[in-house]
């Protein structure tokens, strides 16, 4: 099989190799310069670089391919920020996989709220900051309000306003401190703005093929993403997921068009019932592919890239682990230190949702105790 990777995220992060057999396979990595000098050296594949062009790397790949062999039967990225110009690449080379449409589900925050909505699942009140220079004066809504971009990640550039008519205010005036809307050209067209619903944050991670949700673990953040972006610790732990909880995720997967591969859906625990976030379709950072094996003793991000390459059927059914569909979690709690990392993570197992958040809270003040407001570890306590 010819696999071409758009290669963005450091190889020791994802480690390849473990998914995809290079001595089988004929895999291309395709790269800036500095990007490609990660790939270990006596890993059979050809490495390809493309030049720098900002945003359009899809045009800066295929100019890479030009008078090369360009018959590929896979297109990979596992980078958040270029999962749409991998979709455009199998769209100009006829390759199978998410097309460009298909992609937009998984990155566009409005495209994909008015796709989960459509299905009947109850999602924040939103709109397209573009809306505002269409007509609308107002948002159908008065309290809390969040600002954030479209196609953004890691609740980089989000703010939260106590009211809406102080974020509409901030905006008027330009004063949100960001640069992209602030600026004598605003760029209006990559925010959104959505009501503000309250309750615990989960995070649910899981493997799909053919459409289907073949494993599924749930985890409860203790923090926020947001929170995180300014500096703060945040951690979650795992717990089991109810039939109808893992019915729920299979609605959502149908509905933002997930046919191959990781997904990591975020939802709120409010008191009208679970609401969609977001979701990704691609395996998320920050220790949960780490933490994953813990309650299902197989390599999470391995999986992942089997099915990528050769699907369920072919790469990852030959593991089972005896676990599918949220019925043998092991509640297990992974903490994610403020831009450091402590030196052992401890992990928990305890016989109630109460008591597992009692531990996973006094787990954040021990991380408190680790690190100092800058998320400089304390050398002590980072070695226990």
């Amino acid at each position: 099989m010819n696999i071409l990777i758009l290669h963005k995220i450091g190889y020791s992060k994802i480690q390849y190799h473990t998914g995809i057999d290079h001595d089988v396979h004929d895999v291309v990595y395709v790269g800036t310069t500095e990007k490609l000098k990660d790939i270990p050296p006596q890993l059979r594949c050809r490495k390809l670089v493309r030049e720098d062009r900002g945003d359009m790397i899809c045009e800066s790949v295929l100019a890479a391919l030009e008078g090369g062999p360009r018959d590929f039967d896979r297109i990979i990225s596992l980078s958040e920020y270029e999962l749409l110009e991998a979709a455009k690449l199998r769209d100009r080379l006829k390759v199978p996989g998410p097309s460009y449409e298909d992609a937009l589900l998984v990155r566009d925050k409005v495209a994909m709220k008015r796709a989960v909505s459509a299905d009947g699942i109850d999602v924040p009140r939103f709109l397209p900051l573009t809306s505002l220079q269409h007509g609308e004066t107002a948002l159908p809504w008065e309290g809390k309000t969040v600002l954030k971009p479209i196609g953004g990640a890691g609740s980089e550039d989000v703010l939260i306003y106590e009211t809406a008519a102080a974020c509409l205010q901030a905006l008027e005036s330009r004063s949100t401190g960001l640069q992209a809307l602030d600026g004598d050209a605003p760029g209006v067209a990559s925010f959104e703005l959505e009501e503000f619903v309250g309750g615990d944050i989960v995070h649910i991670d899981g493997l799909v093929s053919e459409g289907v949700v073949k494993v599924v673990i749930g985890s409860r953040y203790v923090g926020t993403c947001h929170q995180f972006s300014a500096n703060r610790p945040l951690g979650s732990y795992q717990f089991d997921l109810e039939p109808a909880q893992v019915e729920w995720v299979q609605r959502v997967i149908r509905a933002v068009r997930i046919r191959t591969g990781a997904f990591h859906l975020e939802a709120i625990e409010s008191d009208r019932g679970i609401v969609f976030l977001e979701i990704g379709n691609r395996t998320v950072g920050a220790g949960v592919p780490q933490a994953t094996p813990l309650a299902w003793d197989g390599d999470f991000q391995r999986m992942e890239l089997e099915l990528l390459a050769l699907g369920w059927r072919s790469g990852a059914s030959a593991w089972t682990g005896g676990w599918s569909r949220g019925t043998r979690a092991r509640p297990r709690m992974h903490s994610i230190p403020s831009r450091t990392t402590i030196g052992r993570r401890r992990h928990w197992r305890a016989s109630s949702a109460a008591q597992r958040s009692d531990l996973a809270w006094q787990y954040m003040v021990d991380l408190f105790a680790a690190v100092d407001c800058h998320g400089v570890p304390n050398s002590a306590a980072s070695q226990r």
